[in-house]
C-alpha cells in the first residue's frame, strides 16, 4: 500500500497496519474482508479500500501406492484441491493427471503438485520405484490342456528364486 507524503493509514476492521508505510502482516489474518483508510489531514476525506484475504490452497494429495515396480508403475494421485499441475524432476508425468507416462528408473523420486488458485501452493511426496525382477519363463508340459487326475510338471528356466502359489498360498 502506497500513500502520499505525511498521510496516515488506519484500519477500520481490526487488522494491524503500520500507520506510516501501510504494511500489513497477512499471516495473522483469517480469510475475509478488511477495511483500511488513508488520511492526509484533518480537512481531507479519507480514502477507504478493502483488503480481501482468501484461504491458501491446500496442495496435499494422496498416492494410492507410493512403492511401485519399474515395470508396473501405474498410479493415479488424488489431490485435495483439484485443477493444479503435476511435475517431477526425475519422472515423466502427465501435468494434468499426475500419471507416470514412461517407465521410471529404480530409486526414490518426488512427485510435486502445485495448486492453481489465487493463493497457490505446492507439495512434494516421495515415490519409491523398485527394480522389477526378471520375468521367469516356464513351460507347461506336455501341453496346455490337462485331464483331471493327471500329473502336471512345471519347469522354470533361468537363475532366479521362485515359488509356486495356488489361490494365493505357497505350494510346498
Amino acid at each position: 500500500i502506497d500513500g502520499d507524503r505525511d498521510g496516515e493509514f488506519t484500519s477500520v476492521s481490526g487488522i494491524t497496519i503500520h500507520q506510516n508505510n501501510g504494511s500489513v502482516d497477512l499471516s495473522s489474518l483469517t480469510p475475509g474482508s478488511y477495511y483500511v483508510a488513508y488520511e492526509l489531514g484533518a480537512c481531507q476525506v479519507p480514502r477507504l479500500d478493502t483488503i480481501v484475504v482468501v484461504e491458501r490452497d491446500n496442495p496435499d494429495f494422496t498416492i494410492p501406492n507410493d512403492t511401485l515396480c519399474s515395470n508396473l508403475y501405474t498410479t493415479t494421485p488424488n489431490p485435495v484441491t483439484p485443477m493444479g499441475n503435476w511435475s517431477s524432476l526425475t519422472l515423466t508425468v502427465d501435468p494434468v493427471s499426475g500419471v507416470i507416462t514412461s517407465p521410471p528408473f529404480a530409486g526414490e523420486h518426488f512427485l510435486t503438485y502445485t495448486t492453481s488458485g489465487k493463493c497457490n501452493d505446492s507439495m512434494s511426496k516421495k515415490l519409491r520405484i523398485i527394480a522389477a525382477p526378471p520375468t521367469p519363463d516356464f513351460i507347461l508340459s506336455p501341453d496346455s490342456a490337462f485331464c483331471a487326475g493327471s500329473d502336471l510338471k512345471l519347469s522354470i528356466f533361468g537363475s532366479i528364486d521362485f515359488r509356486f502359489f495356488h489361490e494365493g498360498s505357497p505350494v510346498p
